[in-house]
Parts: C-alpha cells; structure tokens; sequence
C-alpha cells in the first residue's frame, strides 16, 4: 500500500470519529408541537450541543480529515 493511499484511510478514520464526535455533542430533539414560540424554542434546542468543546473537537478532526485527503493527492 503506497504512502498516500495510508494518508487518505487515516484522513477517512479522522472524518468519521470527528462525526461521531459531533453525533454525541448533539442534543436529541425534543417533540415539536403548537405554535409560533413553540417552533422558536424547537429550533433553538435542535441548534444548541450539550457539549461545544466536544463540538468543536469533531468539527476540527473532519476538518483535519478533509486535508488528509487532500493531501493524498498530492503525494
């Protein structure tokens, strides 16, 4: 297996544990019923996490993921 090929697999390993990261960061949404304020309220818990550094953790490793892979191509 040449260098790059193992630089893309490490690049695709990043991108899904930093997405699965993010799933766990990621509140569940609760049930969305009635009116105008109720949606207000459901669209903010669906946009909130329950841990932003482990938040922003997953959205860096798929960043860093996605350069993996870019660079394979280069070598």
């Amino acid at each position: 297996m040449e260098f790059s090929a193992w630089i893309n697999v490490f690049g695709i390993v990043l991108e899904i544990i930093g997405f699965l990261l993010l799933l766990f960061a990621v509140k569940a949404m609760p049930f969305k019923g009635g009116g105008f304020t109720s949606g207000l309220d459901y669209l903010g818990n669906v946009m909130s996490t329950r841990h932003p550094r482990t938040n922003r953790v997953g959205i860096l490793l798929v960043i860093i993921g996605l350069v993996f892979q870019l660079v394979s191509l280069f070598f």
